[in-house]
């Protein structure tokens, strides 16, 4: 079951299954099955979301950043 942490500087309130349900900020929340689009910055997008456990995503972005500062 993949779990969401809420990482932006806000509470939201998300919808899992047939109802909503509000993640605090640094808040975790178990999805069972997972039908809505996260918004966890994979698209380029503000990340508001961070997979539990998935350790590809900051690296990801790290890496980015360093592709940045080798072209300044």
């Amino acid at each position: 079951m993949p779990q969401f942490r809420n990482i932006s500087p806000e509470d939201l309130m998300v919808p899992v299954g047939n109802r909503w349900v509000k993640v605090p900020v640094g808040g975790v929340i178990d999805v069972p099955n997972p039908t809505t689009y996260w918004q966890t910055g994979d698209q380029g997008e503000v990340a508001l979301f961070e997979v539990v456990g998935k350790a590809a995503s900051k690296t990801k972005a790290k890496g980015s950043e360093s592709n940045d500062e080798e072209g300044k």
